[in-house]
């Protein structure tokens, strides 16, 4: 019997979805599915001193600065990973004194109560990355196939790279509508990579000559869409809009056979496919 055999017949539930609210998306992912030279990355241009610092970092704000005046851009964020988060989470985008130093407060309090692991899990699984319609894009597992259609273990290293650099900016360097920023952000993170011996220079100019990836349309596949929908539906009716909303972070168990609903998924599409054929009539679906 192989690992995998063992694994189907973990008694452990399988995870199957996530339910959003109806204008924010993400898929969080445990920090270990991460790719680490996606975290590395990340920390290189958005925080070198995640680990040192107690959640502000003057002296990472000062380097950017310096940075930035020498590239003639903004090259370099001066706000922690953890402030990033805090702002993301917790505050309105405002630039205020008074949302300054609560974004610091917030920021140290946070530092003090978590550790950094879980502080940066809950990062990568809750930046915002952009825009799918009016639903919000959060987090680099779902950033990675709304942008290129597969999963953030499986994209290449110069879109990790792109991915990381619209951390900065998500609307100035979305691909689609802005492709020269984006190709331009990609090679400056793809720059410091090399700077820092994360890759060798052969491979940089590699890697910087790439088009950008990205797929022709932003879409995200979902498994099992009408069980989803019918699940969607039998919790409205039985707990009603406001209870709904109010269920962050609870688990939902089901008892659904994955592999009784996909077959019956697959059966369903070849049927109507048949009967599209049959009847002449390509406007058929199932539901």
């Amino acid at each position: 019997m192989t690992v995998k055999t063992v694994d189907e017949f973990r008694l452990a539930p399988k995870l199957i979805a996530m339910l959003q609210s109806d204008n924010e998306d993400r898929l969080a992912i445990p920090l270990q599915n991460y790719p680490r030279l996606l975290i590395d990355t990340l920390i290189l241009t958005e925080d070198r001193r995640f680990y040192e610092h107690n959640g502000i970092n003057p002296v990472g704000i000062l380097r950017a600065l310096i940075a930035n005046i020498r590239a003639g851009q903004t090259v370099q964020g001066g706000s922690t990973l953890t402030q990033q988060l805090v702002k993301n989470l917790f505050l309105s985008r405002e630039r205020t004194i008074t949302r300054k130093a609560n974004e610091a407060l917030m920021s140290l309090v946070l530092d003090w109560r978590y550790d950094k692991n879980r502080i940066l899990e809950t990062y990568l699984n809750e930046i915002y990355l952009g825009q799918n319609g009016d639903t919000q894009i959060h987090g680099f597992e779902l950033a990675s196939q709304f942008y290129f259609g597969r999963s953030i273990r499986e994209i290449s290293l110069d879109q990790i790279a792109l991915l990381v650099g619209m951390v900065k900016g998500p609307s100035l360097y979305n691909p689609w509508r802005n492709p020269q920023n984006a190709l331009e952000r990609r090679n400056i993170v793809l720059k410091l990579m090399l700077e820092h011996k994360m890759i060798g220079d052969e491979l940089y100019q590699l890697l910087s000559q790439r088009p950008l990836g990205v797929q022709k349309k932003g879409q995200i596949s979902r498994k099992y869409p009408a069980f989803i929908q019918t699940l969607q539906a039998d919790l409205r009716r039985e707990l009603g809009e406001h209870k709904i909303s109010s269920l962050l972070g609870a688990r939902i168990f089901s008892t659904m056979d994955l592999k009784q609903q996909a077959q019956a998924e697959n059966a369903v599409v070849n049927t109507v496919s048949q009967l599209q054929l049959k009847t002449k009539n390509p406007h058929l679906e199932g539901r």
